[in-house]
């Protein structure tokens, strides 16, 4: 499968050794041209942040994201940086508003 199509689009990929990977495809390969630069956003659930090469016969198959969820994803990614939360202890209760003590 060719990725030509989906150059700086966000995509979800089954690899032949089913990996699921979600990518941002770059372009391609400038060096051999037989594949395409890819950043890694997450691969089998967990978040990566790795541009690599992917053949087109390594990938199983292709899922195109809606445009808004592409956004949503590009936006998260340049303003919200996962990595800021991998370190910290995020408490499991957020409230707004004042305060109230929780009787016990």
């Amino acid at each position: 499968m060719h990725l030509v199509n989906y150059i700086d689009q966000i995509i979800l990929i089954k690899t032949t050794i089913d990996d699921l990977l979600m990518v941002k495809v770059i372009g391609k390969d400038s060096i051999r041209y037989k594949g395409y630069k890819v950043k890694i956003l997450e691969k089998n659930g967990q978040n990566m942040d790795l541009e690599t090469i992917i053949y087109d016969e390594e990938i199983k198959k292709i899922c195109i994201l809606p445009n808004e969820v592409q956004q949503g994803i590009e936006l998260t990614l340049n303003h919200l940086p996962i990595e800021i939360f991998k370190n910290t202890d995020l408490t499991s209760l957020v409230e707004f508003g004042k305060s109230q003590k929780v009787k016990q």
